[in-house]
């Protein structure tokens, strides 16, 4: 072995032996250094970051969003004439919207209009009726415009002519008076009219007696016995011509009615033989038939009905006619008496009881006049007027179109509007009000879709909700056809900081001896310095704050706890959503 290649062995085994003699040492611990390091890290403050961020305390819940439920309307009452049968004789069609004073159908050629309330009309509103029912309808009218004063809940002349006014707007006659009724108000105005004659007669002939019985007033006496026998020959012979037309009115609606019957009997026997033929008609030739056998019989009623207006007229006319000559016979028997008071010089005692009878006559007049009147007039039949909860609707269905007989149903409407119909938590429900604003988010996108608090329940466990939930009822400001029929999240924002603000987890706040609040915010060379604050809105864990000592940050370090480790350690703070469910 060379000498060179002896010493690089003897190196490198010098090497090695002090190599491992480093490695020995090194694994050889005292029992302080092994004490020393059992112990636990010293302690290090635990951080957060301020953060500036809009806070809100919210109610989330969920709905459905549906149009409002359908209903189906049918006739609850009955109409002024009582027609045998109730044919449509003009309807509208689906997916027309009515609103408040329109007319769901029309039958036998009366309306029936769709009002907005609770009570359903139950009875005929005729004048001097009062009540819930008659405040309810005088409160429709209003809105409609044509109810100029203050709905009081009592049927008066004002009611009365609202009404009238209303259907005169809408294209149909107001249901007035019944024969009996116009009647009893024509005899009324006649005796009214007969004591006022009377009256001015007596006061006429008493003035003549006073101013004596001289050759003037005598003349005068004559010429008015004179004018009061020409005026009663006039009021017979137009008695006769009266009653002679209303006598030949008669005659007319009598043929008029021969003439409808017979047109009945033909299309009924064109029905009939329509019905037989063989082969059967087309189903358009057989409805055609069956429209003029209904239209004849409409026409043979209406003929009914002017033969008995006609017969009326002749009782009526009789009537009338005779008190109007009565009248005039009394005015001669008064210019009588006062021309022979005027010729033999008059004592006028009995001319001034006379005059006290005709006053107290009058008066009494008046005053049944004035009782009829306020009993009589323009009437609301139960069966012309639906009341409803809520308006306008949209027509969904239509049971009875036109030409066809109602029987049960003739529409099925719902709400035109779209509604979301949700609940809260009943310790939630006092936070909100109706009017409030809430945003749906859209499923299909995320939008969020702007909506009001528009409905909400007085007790919890209404409206098919559970025991512990409160009912509410959202309008929204526009709902995508998408999303109608789906159940959607719905955010009510109950409070709010407005806008973006300083805001700390709030296990940052502390409390001190004098009652005020503060953070302590940790400096980069890892000192501590303390900020008053004024604490605000708490939402997702997150607490709004205002410096009211020291200053604090965006992004300042704010200690929320105490951990383990050889230096300062940061929180990842846990913001949550900002919501309440």
């Amino acid at each position: 072995m060379s000498r060179n290649r002896l010493l690089a062995l003897v190196v490198v085994a010098v090497v090695a032996a002090a190599g491992i003699g480093w490695y020995a040492g090194a694994q050889i611990r005292s029992p302080a250094e092994v004490a020393a390091e059992a112990e636990p890290p010293p302690p290090s403050n635990i951080t957060v970051a301020v953060v500036r961020e809009e806070l809100s305390a919210d109610i989330v819940t969920r709905g459905d969003v549906v149009f409002d439920d359908p209903i189906t309307l049918s006739l609850s009452g009955s109409f002024a004439q009582q027609p045998e049968r109730l044919v449509v004789t003009r309807s509208v069609e689906e997916d027309t919207e009515l609103a408040e004073g329109d007319v769901a159908v029309e039958v036998v050629g009366r309306p029936v209009f769709l009002l907005q309330g609770d009570i359903p009309m139950y009875r005929d509103l005729r004048p001097g009726a009062t009540g819930d029912d008659v405040l309810q309808l005088e409160e429709a009218l209003a809105r409609l415009g044509v109810f100029a004063g203050e709905p009081d809940g009592t049927w008066d002349q004002m009611t009365g002519a609202a009404v009238a006014a209303w259907y005169e707007q809408a294209g149909y006659r107001p249901n007035g008076l019944s024969d009996e009724d116009e009647e009893a108000l024509r005899a009324a105005r006649d005796r009214v009219r007969a004591a006022e004659s009377a009256l001015a007669d007596a006061e006429s002939a008493l003035r003549e007696a006073q101013q004596g019985s001289g050759r003037s007033a005598i003349a005068a006496a004559e010429a008015e016995l004179n004018d009061a026998e020409r005026a009663l020959e006039l009021a017979r012979i137009d008695a006769d011509r009266a009653n002679e037309l209303a006598a030949r009115a008669v005659s007319d609606a009598e043929a008029e009615l021969a003439r409808a019957e017979a047109g009945l009997a033909a299309a009924e026997d064109a029905l009939a033989a329509g019905q037989a033929a063989d082969p059967p008609l087309a189903p358009d030739e057989m409805a055609a038939l069956e429209q003029a056998v209904a239209e004849a019989e409409a026409t043979v009623a209406a003929a009914e009905d002017a033969l008995d207006q006609a017969r009326f007229e002749v009782d009526r006319t009789a009537k009338e006619q005779e008190a109007l000559v009565a009248a005039a016979n009394d005015r001669v028997q008064v210019a009588r008496a006062a021309l022979s008071d005027a010729r033999r010089g008059v004592d006028t005692a009995p001319l001034q009881r006379q005059i006290d009878s005709a006053r107290q006559e009058l008066d009494a007049a008046r005053q049944e006049l004035a009782e009829l009147e306020s009993e009589l007039g323009t009437w609301l039949a139960s069966a012309e007027v639906i009341f409803l909860p809520r308006l306008p609707v949209r027509v969904d269905a239509v049971q009875a179109p036109r030409g066809a007989t109602i029987d049960g149903a003739f529409l099925t409407v719902s709400g035109s509007e779209i509604a979301l119909r949700s609940s809260v938590l009943e310790r939630d429900a006092p936070r909100v009000t109706e009017g409030m604003a809430v945003e749906i988010e859209n499923p299909e996108t995320g939008e969020v879709i702007p909506g009001v608090v528009s409905v909400k329940a007085e007790r919890a466990g209404t409206n098919g909700v559970a025991d512990d939930r409160v009912y509410i009822e959202i309008t929204p400001e526009s709902i995508p056809d998408e999303i109608v029929g789906a159940n959607v999240r719905v955010t009510i924002p109950v409070s709010s900081t407005g806008g973006a603000v300083l805001a700390v987890p709030a296990a940052a706040l502390s409390a001190t001896a004098d009652g005020s609040t503060i953070v302590q915010v940790e400096e980069a060379d890892g000192t501590l310095r303390t900020v008053t604050v004024e604490p605000g809105l708490a939402a997702g864990g997150l607490v709004e704050v205002t410096p009211v000592h020291g200053e604090l940050e965006e992004g300042d370090l704010v200690v929320v706890g105490l951990g383990q480790g050889s230096s300062s350690q940061t929180a990842e703070g846990d913001e949550g959503d900002g919501e309440e469910s």
